[in-house]
């Protein structure tokens, strides 16, 4: 038994982070995505206590596809989730593209810029149903391949591809009239 604790524990270290950001920024409330994290793990333990657990791969998409059922079943409740592609880091935006030394000017006028792009992507986002959220989600946030994302979302790996390039469209086109990118 305490093999199975000690597998248990690493499963979890390993992977509560990157649930929790999935959830936090799916449902963009902390003690939501706190309690959803604690239930989807709940839930995966105890349906491999008696079972033998599949590879870290398997297991990971079971962990991933439970806490997307839960926040299904949330979303029945009438709550609303809100998604932040956007990573922001300690309240300021990270990328590769800008130069090292920027005026503190520049600065201030790239962090209000990507703020307001921000602020419509999440506009876009919400009215994306949720499955189209959820795979953009997955597939850009969370760096997952289709095979993982047809997996967690129970669906074949050809429309986990057809729904991740229609979701990335229908955000393309939003994005065209509300003048995100347009700088």
């Amino acid at each position: 038994m305490n093999d199975l604790a000690g597998i248990f524990e690493e499963f979890y270290n390993s992977n509560r982070k990157d649930l929790y950001s999935f959830l936090l920024r799916s449902l963009r409330d902390e003690h939501m995505a706190l309690d959803l994290t604690q239930d989807a793990f709940l839930n995966f333990f105890q349906m491999f206590q008696k079972k033998t657990m599949p590879d870290s791969i398997q297991s990971r998409m079971y962990l991933f596809k439970i806490a997307r059922n839960l926040m299904i079943n949330l979303s029945k409740k009438s709550y609303v989730r809100k998604v932040d592609l956007l990573p922001v880091y300690g309240g300021e935006e990270h990328s590769i593209t800008q130069p090292r030394k920027k005026s503190v000017e520049d600065q201030v006028l790239d962090r209000m810029e990507n703020e307001a792009d921000a602020e419509i992507l999440n506009k876009i986002l919400d009215r994306m149903d949720e499955e189209h959220r959820t795979a953009l989600v997955l597939r850009y946030q969370q760096s997952l391949r289709l095979e993982d994302i047809a997996r967690i979302m129970d669906i074949s790996v050809s429309t986990a591809s057809r729904l991740v390039k229609k979701s990335v469209q229908m955000l393309i086109l939003a994005g065209k009239g509300s003048g995100l990118g347009e700088r």
